[in-house]
């Protein structure tokens, strides 16, 4: 099965098939039009956005051209956070349905289509996925991409083999994304959720947020991350482990693995650094130690969490 893009969308609201003509796609049962703009479909409705969804997708429109550079995705500490949770999609086989949700500039998506994978995309931010489009035409990729709420999916039910989520958990309402992944997720299908940040440096955030601490802070860096936040980031206090485990038992979903990540790389990230690639190396090494170290491996700065549906013997 190739499902081409055009063939698979449902109406968020009335879960009935699209009809596709040149300029939108209609539902039949609710008669709403979803516009195509510069061939990128949109299938989300005004109206459903609330204040805080808008505000997400205002925001990340506006910064979707320097995102790539801001969140330093060419660098090997992002290379090494990434890879950890794709390899857990890189496991299964090619002919598997992959949806990134939350999709960003595109970086996850563009590596797996380069190994053969077949990935949809969908992203709340018109902006982000246009960055992600035409990063995926320079490199003569077939885009599978709207923009969309990933709390209500265009997608129908048992769709995708994989949904996976990075850094982007936080920017929505979990226990409703989630939700809607078990939803659209075959039965032995997983969830992979990437890089979301842990609890503990919330703590903090009023010091990062001072006066003396964004000096220093803007010593080593100045990009927008530093005192422009979205609604997500400025809203969430992290996740912890026994968050994750509550809400899994909460929505019947098994944890495969939770991997606490970035220790040292922490630090690299929040004051941009860019160490020479063996240091680096040193760095990713020294972090790989201390996620397996007991106590310390509490504080990590992310986390990386694999879950499936929990089977009806459990």
């Amino acid at each position: 099965m190739n499902p081409k893009i055009e063939h698979v969308f449902v109406c968020p609201d009335c879960k009935i098939r699209l009809i596709k003509s040149q300029r939108c796609f209609k539902c039949p049962k609710c008669d709403y039009e979803y516009t195509i703009i510069n061939k990128i479909p949109v299938i989300i409705k005004e109206s459903s956005l609330d204040p805080f969804k808008k505000g997400e997708s205002e925001f990340h429109t506006l910064i979707a051209k320097n995102a790539d550079d801001a969140h330093a995705l060419d660098s090997l500490r992002v290379k090494y956070l990434h890879d950890d949770f794709l390899n857990h999609i890189r496991s299964l086989p090619q002919s598997s349905t992959i949806l990134d949700a939350c999709c960003g500039s595109g970086e996850d998506i563009l590596a797996l289509s380069k190994e053969n994978y077949r990935v949809f995309g969908v992203d709340i931010s018109y902006g982000m996925i246009e960055v992600t489009y035409n990063k995926l035409i320079k490199h003569g990729i077939n885009p599978r991409l709207a923009v969309a709420d990933v709390e209500n999916l265009p997608f129908k039910s048992d769709f995708f083999d994989v949904i996976y989520i990075c850094g982007a958990l936080h920017h929505t309402n979990p226990k409703k994304t989630l939700l809607e992944f078990k939803r659209c997720l075959k039965k032995e299908g997983i969830i992979v959720v990437g890089s979301e940040p842990n609890s503990w440096q919330y703590k903090f955030k009023s010091l990062k947020k001072s006066k003396l601490g964004m000096r220093i802070i803007k010593i080593f860096r100045n990009d927008y991350t530093v005192d422009k936040n979205s609604p997500g980031d400025e809203k969430t206090k992290g996740f912890s482990k026994e968050y994750f485990e509550s809400i899994s038992d909460e929505l019947d979903l098994e944890i495969i693995s939770i991997k606490p990540i970035w220790f040292f790389n922490g630090f690299l990230s929040l004051l941009k650094l860019r160490p020479p690639k063996k240091i680096e190396k040193g760095f990713i090494l020294i972090d790989k130690i201390l996620s397996k170290t007991p106590l310390i491996n509490k504080y990590a700065w992310k986390w990386n969490l694999v879950l499936k549906l929990r089977s009806e013997s459990e």
